[in-house]
């Protein structure tokens, strides 16, 4: 569990260091660069919102809740708004549910979604990890499961 916690803290810090730079450079990118799409100007502003929002939420600043009609949304206010992640499961043919597949975050005149194995949908579920311990644990336990298999995949090529 230890070697774990030790894991958290090397991707927290490269995580936190990580957006640090993309958030600088995407500034210094749009401001020097006005043929830049807005597609990818709002891109990009997602990215720096959902990393705002994650530091806010570790600094205690934000708060997040549960949707007691729904268990797969969670809420905050901000500026007398509410910003709202929905995460969403699609379901198969036979009806099953296939996982939290993608994330929705709405807040005030937007809504941005992120699929799984992207940075926003890795970032929202770094805000729902540092708000609730089963997500916690649930993160800490995947990341355990990719660093088992990173290790085993090593010692497959050595």
């Amino acid at each position: 569990m230890a070697e774990a916690r030790k894991l958290l803290e090397k991707i927290d810090a490269s995580w936190t260091a990580h957006h640090s730079r993309i958030d600088e450079k995407c500034r210094l990118f749009i401001t020097q660069n006005s043929s830049f799409s807005k597609a990818n100007i709002m891109s990009q502003s997602s990215l720096i919102f959902l990393s705002q929002l994650l530091l806010a939420t570790k600094n205690g600043s934000i708060r997040w809740s549960y949707n007691e009609l729904n268990p797969n949304s969670f809420y905050t206010e901000f500026m007398n708004h509410a910003i709202v992640i929905d995460l969403l499961q699609p379901i198969d043919s036979h009806e099953t549910p296939l996982g939290n597949l993608v994330a929705k975050v709405t807040l005030p005149g937007a809504t941005i979604a992120f699929a799984c194995g992207t940075d926003g949908f890795f970032t929202i579920e770094e805000i729902l990890a540092s708000s609730f311990p089963e997500f916690h644990h649930r993160f800490e336990r995947t990341m355990n499961e990719y660093q088992s298999a990173i290790d085993a995949l090593t010692k497959l090529i050595h």
